[in-house]
């Protein structure tokens, strides 16, 4: 049995097929994805439409964190005081940014999910762009949150690569005549 046949969806006795262990961790990280970049897409508009709506948030959150105060609560407090100071920095700029990636991370998102071949060396390309951009913000301004997404950056890279790798072999492999009657 080839790495391809094994990666695959199987057919259980009863029929139904069954996805492997790895194509249910890739989908499951990839849609993770797919859910920031809806959240990035949400974040840019909002900063857009009603900028002091988002700092208002912020700093409610960081109150309310701050009330109880616990060594998680107060890390919490200060994670999204940080990120007020960076809304206020600079909104419009962050909104281009947060609606650019967005845009970005959902149509790739879609291309994967939907297994299109000539989307994957893209995303490749994109997810690299994107590891190296949340590197430089971690090095500038270390946060838990941005060390959480390089993390997450890291874990879909490897696995867009490894599906497009497989991807390839498998659309390379010549189809037997039992198969094109399936």
């Amino acid at each position: 049995m080839t790495v391809v046949e094994r990666t695959r969806e199987t057919t259980r006795a009863d029929g139904r097929s069954r996805r492997s262990l790895f194509d249910r961790v890739y989908g499951f990280t990839i849609a993770l994805k797919g859910l920031d970049g809806v959240i990035e897409l949400v974040a840019g508009l909002l900063l857009l439409l009603a900028p002091n709506a988002i700092r208002w948030g912020l700093e409610g959150g960081a109150a309310e964190a701050q009330e109880r105060f616990t060594p998680f609560r107060g890390f919490l407090a200060d994670e999204l005081l940080r990120a007020d100071q960076v809304v206020a920095a600079g909104v419009a700029v962050l909104a281009v940014v947060l609606l650019v990636h967005g845009v970005v991370k959902v149509v790739t998102v879609y291309c994967l999910l939907r297994r299109i071949l000539a989307a994957y060396p893209w995303a490749v390309l994109v997810l690299v762009g994107l590891l190296i951009w949340q590197s430089a913000v971690l090095a500038t301004a270390p946060s838990a949150g941005s060390a959480v997404l390089a993390a997450l950056d890291v874990v879909v890279l490897a696995l867009v690569a490894r599906e497009w790798r497989v991807l390839a072999i498998e659309r390379r492999r010549p189809v037997s005549p039992e198969e094109r009657e399936d």
